[in-house]
């Protein structure tokens, strides 16, 4: 069997969470029970976890051990990309995701919620996020990017889904 991955990512919006977003990804906040990732852990047990985070979280997040790379390219895997935004998905969003094909690329309200896909696709969707997370505690780009265009341009198909996304 193929190694199968599940990359949660935090986006533009991890700065409308501050202070708590400031010393942990988002991924790594909890709601509820459990965190994120423990959340996502548990609805794709048969993936293991990665993360793309803002490069001044990457040392602490590694040191954790709780993911299987962090900001780490995917290469061949077959890599499930979700936004750890989504938090607690919707039964029909959680549905969507499951169903996803590789090479294709899941978009609410015109922002990324979960792409399938692997190698230089993969690899280059990663690139994309990791320049948007940026370095420092504030995005490089605290807009909205354009999703569309960035999940076109590494070969992704984009498909519309209804869900709530937080602001």
């Amino acid at each position: 069997m193929s190694d199968a991955r599940l990359v949660l990512w935090e986006d533009e919006r991890a700065v409308h969470i501050e202070p708590a977003a400031l010393t942990r990804p988002v991924a790594q906040l909890r709601t509820g029970l459990w965190t994120h990732r423990e959340r996502w852990e548990r609805l794709f047990p048969e993936r293991t976890l990665s993360l793309a985070c803002r490069d001044y979280l990457v040392e602490s997040e590694r040191a954790r051990g709780d993911w299987v790379g962090v900001n780490e390219p995917p290469g061949d895997a077959d890599t499930l990309f979700v936004s750890a935004a989504v938090g607690r998905p919707t039964p029909a969003l959680l549905t969507a995701i499951r169903d996803l094909e590789s090479g294709r690329a899941l978009l609410a309200q015109g922002r990324l919620v979960a792409a399938r896909g692997s190698g230089p696709a993969a690899d280059t969707l990663l690139g994309a996020v990791l320049e948007i997370v940026g370095e420092g505690p504030i995005p490089i780009a605290p807009q909205r990017p354009d999703w569309p265009r960035l999940v076109e341009d590494a070969g992704f198909a984009v498909q519309d889904v209804a869900a709530p996304l937080p602001a």
